[in-house]
């Protein structure tokens, strides 16, 4: 599911939508077997220094959630206020600091050997 609206665009946000939303999404993957994601989602120039822990960490915590990742948007590289994802000196570092360091977050560097096929000998 690709979401911005509900995360606040335009100055809107909508906390409460944006998790019936993926509890639908959540709901779904589970009861098919299949892998739940917000697979497009973000906040542009992120003006709002805790939107990483008060918008969205809230939002993909809420209980019983079975979520596999979550996707940031792009940087336009002709564009200084079309990003998604902080850089040093941004407002929204501090918090997605918060955001990277909590323990219910993963990033790839985490992943171990997720590529390695032991019955193979493959990695």
């Amino acid at each position: 599911m690709d979401n911005y609206g509900d995360f606040g665009r335009n100055g809107k946000y909508n906390i409460e939508r944006a998790i019936n939303k993926i509890e639908i999404v959540s709901d779904y993957g589970i009861k098919n077997n299949k892998l739940a994601a917000l697979t497009e989602t973000g906040l542009e120039s992120i003006p709002n220094p805790t939107w990483w822990t008060e918008t969205l960490l809230k939002v993909v915590k809420t209980e019983k959630m079975q979520f596999r990742y979550v996707l940031f948007w792009r940087k336009h590289n002709q564009s200084q206020t079309h990003y998604y994802a902080p850089f040093p000196g941004q407002v929204s570092v501090p918090g997605f600091l918060k955001f990277y360091n909590d323990p219910y977050t993963v990033f790839e560097k985490d992943l171990k050997k997720i590529y390695k096929c032991e019955f193979l000998g493959i990695f």
